[in-house]
């Protein structure tokens, strides 16, 4: 839906802790930590599509909380994240190869602090280390042919001066790690994650908001707020730039509404009403459980709220709790993914009374 006016974006606050020089306090540079902790994580997407199926069992077994270490019967297919790791990593390389073609400042990240959401944002954190690794190799294999052709030239023109010298030295005794394309790629000048926050105003969970904040600070992730739907929102943003391309990367999943109503792709423009730009949907083979499985098989922060039986997430307007997630006997809502009818995720949220401008679900 076309939105209505909204306020100013604002950008969340960072944490203040060491941009990229380690002493000095960037607010646009990904820190060595950041790139660190997503190494991490990309690490252990290869190992779990590596892994046969005893050995991951094993490992997400270990993984779960006390709570579930005595699963039911009909949730041990759940528990056992083999069914999402193919997914998660045909997701992780569709996004290296975004890229590869945009650049890290020309894509933007919805973020909303749904799961899905979550998911994508962990999922483009590997990606950007896994895109870094693979310039960094490419740069190591145009170094020796640039060694080669300084030689030849050296040689050709009988030139030897200190300075020639000095410089054919290094090259030679591996001072590749100093040249200033790789310094670029370890971690430390890379650009922070960008995204966009729609918030609801005041109809927003404060449990959202507050999750959305958290996470900016603890990955190092520059969002942007924008108090209205997010047609109005991004049209905003785009409009202030207005001669760059934009990849948009989205969490939408062909179970969620437009999914059952649309075909979709991985890749597709925008449509034609909005600002060119083109939309990237990793998630589109991702069940539910899915996303769940990837999330606590890494022990991924998400919303408290879905601890608290709410399994998709709009406004305090027209979300609730799950029924299928509240127990007969009155006690506490079970989390959600503890939902074992995925196709009925949505079976707390309803529409609206009265006739307002539509806001995007967190889901």
């Amino acid at each position: 839906m076309r939105g209505e006016a909204q306020a100013p974006a604002t950008r969340l606050p960072q944490s203040g802790l060491a941009g990229c020089s380690g002493a000095s306090h960037c607010s646009n540079c990904w820190p060595r930590v950041a790139f660190d902790s997503a190494a991490s994580l990309l690490r252990g997407i290869e190992e779990l599509n590596g892994s046969d199926g005893v050995d991951v069992c094993k490992s997400a077994s270990q993984s779960k909380d006390s709570r579930q270490q005595q699963p039911k019967e009909e949730d041990k297919a759940s528990v056992c994240p083999r069914a999402c790791a193919g997914l998660a990593l045909e997701a992780l390389e569709l996004l290296v190869d975004i890229l590869r073609i945009f650049g890290p400042e020309r894509i933007l990240l919805s973020f909303n602090g749904g799961k899905d959401a979550v998911a994508i944002l962990h999922l483009f954190r590997a990606a950007l280390v896994k895109y870094t690794l693979l310039l960094q190799q490419e740069q190591h294999k145009e170094q020796p042919q640039q060694h080669q052709q300084q030689q030849k030239q050296s040689q050709q023109q009988h030139k030897d001066t200190k300075q020639e010298h000095l410089q054919h030295q290094h090259l030679c005794n591996g001072g590749l790690s100093e040249h200033p394309a790789l310094v670029r790629t370890c971690g430390c000048f890379l650009p922070r994650p960008r995204a966009i926050y729609f918030h609801s105003g005041p109809q927003e969970f404060p449990e959202v908001a507050a999750f959305v904040r958290r996470t900016a600070e603890e990955f190092f992730v520059n969002v942007e707020v924008y108090y209205s739907d997010w047609a109005s929102g991004l049209r905003s943003f785009l409009s202030q730039r207005p001669h760059t391309p934009f990849a948009f990367v989205l969490g939408t999943r062909n179970t969620d509404p437009q999914g059952l109503t649309e075909s979709l792709q991985f890749l597709q423009p925008s449509s034609r009403w909005l600002p060119p730009f083109l939309r990237v949907q990793p998630l589109l083979k991702f069940g539910y459980g899915h996303v769940w499985d990837f999330l606590r098989y890494f022990k991924l922060p998400y919303c408290c709220l879905y601890d608290q039986g709410y399994s998709s997430i709009g406004t305090m307007e027209n979300t609730r709790p799950n029924p299928l997630l509240i127990p007969s006997d009155g006690g506490a809502a079970l989390p959600a993914y503890e939902l074992l009818s995925w196709e009925r995720e949505r079976e707390g949220r309803f529409k609206k009374q009265r006739k307002e401008s539509k806001t995007v679900a967190v889901s």
